[in-house]
C-alpha cells in the first residue's frame, strides 16, 4: 500500500505590510549620522521590498551541472561556493603530508570586546590549550572564537528550522536555508564554519555551563551541523525546499549519509607499516589505513569538552567519575 504524501500547513503568514517592512528596514540606521542620506536610503528601501515582495530567496544563481540529480536546476552560488570550500577543506584533510589539524572552540559568548566587559574563563583555558597542542610540530590549532558572535560586526549564525523533522532529504548538506536575501538573513557564519569542521582532525570545545545548558552561541553551530549527519549533498534532488518531493524521496529509502564518522583502525595495522604509506585516519570520510600515522594521529578522534561553571572557580572537568547521591548513577567530577 503506497503511502500519502501529506504537508501540514495553516501558520498565521508572517508577512508584512510596505509601512511594516521600512520602519523595521530603518530601524538599523538609527544614527542620526544617516539623515543626510535620507533619499538614498529610501532608494535602497525601495529595491529590498521588490526583492521582499517577490521572495527573492537567492537572487544569484546558475545551473547545478553534472554530477546533480537534476543538472539544469538553478543553484545559489553561495551555496554552490560552500561546496567548493567544503571539497577544498577535504582534500587537505586527507593530504598526509599535513599536520594534524585540530579545530579549537571557545564555547562562551563573554567578551572584553563588548559587555560584559571582561574575557571568559573559557577563553583563557581555550589559549591555554592552544598554546600546548602548538607547542607539538605535527599539530596545527584551528582557534574558533564563538564569543565574536556577540562583538563583531555581521557576524551571525541563523538557527536551525529543523527541516530535517519533515523529511531528511529537505536537510541539505551544506544548509541551504540561508542566505535568503529577502528576508535580509545574510552573512552566515556557517558557510565559513562548515570547511572549517571538515578540514579538521580533531575538535576541542571549551565551554561553561550558562544556565544549565551550553550558551547559546554554540547551541547555535552545534544544531546548524545536523546537515552533516544524513543530510541531503543534492538539493536539485528535492527541487530546493520542496516538502513533498522530500517526503517521497523519504519514503523510498534514505541512505542517511554520514559526513563525519569516527575513525576505525584495522586490526591488520602494524607499527612496521612504511610511515610514507600512513593512513589518515580521517574522522570525515571514514576510511581506514595503516597505524604508523593512526597512532601519532589517536588524538583526531576525541572530542573534548572542558567545561567551566558560571559560578565556579575556572577548572576543567576531571575525567574521574564519582557516585551521583541519587540512586547509582556516575557523573564526572567538577
Amino acid at each position: 500500500m503506497t503511502e500519502t504524501v501529506r504537508v501540514v500547513k495553516g501558520m498565521e503568514s508572517a508577512r508584512l505590510t510596505r509601512e511594516q517592512f521600512e520602519r523595521r528596514f530603518r530601524e538599523r540606521f538609527r544614527d542620526p549620522a544617516f539623515d543626510a542620506v535620507d533619499d538614498a536610503l529610501d532608494a535602497v528601501i525601495g529595491v529590498a521590498w521588490q526583492a521582499y515582495e517577490a521572495q527573492r530567496k537567492s537572487p544569484r544563481q546558475r545551473a547545478a551541472g553534472a554530477g546533480y540529480a537534476d543538472p539544469t536546476y538553478e543553484l545559489s552560488v553561495d551555496w554552490l561556493a560552500t561546496r567548493a570550500a567544503i571539497e577544498a577543506a577535504r582534500i587537505g584533510h586527507d593530504d598526509p603530508s599535513a599536520p594534524s589539524r585540530v579545530l579549537l572552540i571557545n564555547g562562551s559568548a563573554r567578551t572584553d570586546q563588548s559587555c560584559p566587559g571582561e574575557m571568559s574563563k573559557s577563553y583563557r583555558l581555550s589559549r591555554l590549550a592552544e598554546n600546548a597542542i602548538s607547542a607539538n610540530p605535527r599539530f596545527e590549532v584551528d582557534f574558533l572564537d564563538l564569543s565574536r558572535l556577540v562583538s563583531e560586526h555581521g557576524r551571525v549564525i541563523y538557527p536551525c528550522k529543523s527541516c530535517v523533522s519533515t523529511a531528511q532529504p529537505l536537510c541539505h548538506w551544506p544548509c541551504s536555508c540561508y542566505p535568503n536575501h529577502s528576508l535580509g538573513q545574510t552573512q552566515d557564519w556557517m558557510n565559513e564554519l562548515y570547511p572549517r569542521w571538515v578540514a579538521a582532525h580533531g575538535v576541542m570545545i571549551v565551554t561553561p555551563v550558562n544556565w544549565y545548558h551550553v550558551p547559546s552561541v554554540l547551541k547555535l553551530m552545534i544544531d546548524r551541523l545536523v546537515c552533516a549527519d544524513g543530510g541531503n549533498p543534492d538539493p536539485t534532488s528535492t527541487h530546493g525546499k520542496d516538502a513533498a518531493q522530500a517526503k517521497e524521496l523519504e519514503l523510498a529509502g534514505w541512505p542517511y549519509p554520514k559526513i563525519f564518522r569516527a575513525a576505525r583502525i584495522p586490526s591488520s595495522c602494524t607499527a612496521t607499516c612504511p610511515a610514507r604509506t600512513r593512513c589518515v585516519a580521517r574522522s570525515v570520510t571514514g576510511s581506514i589505513g595503516c597505524s604508523s600515522c593512526a597512532r601519532a594521529r589517536a588524538a583526531r578522534s576525541i572530542v573534548t569538552s572542558a567545561t567551566t561553571s558560571p559560578t565556579r572557580s575556572a577548572t576543567t572537568r576531571s575525567t574521574a567519575t564519582r557516585p551521583c547521591k541519587r540512586k547509582h548513577a556516575t557523573r564526572r567530577a567538577v
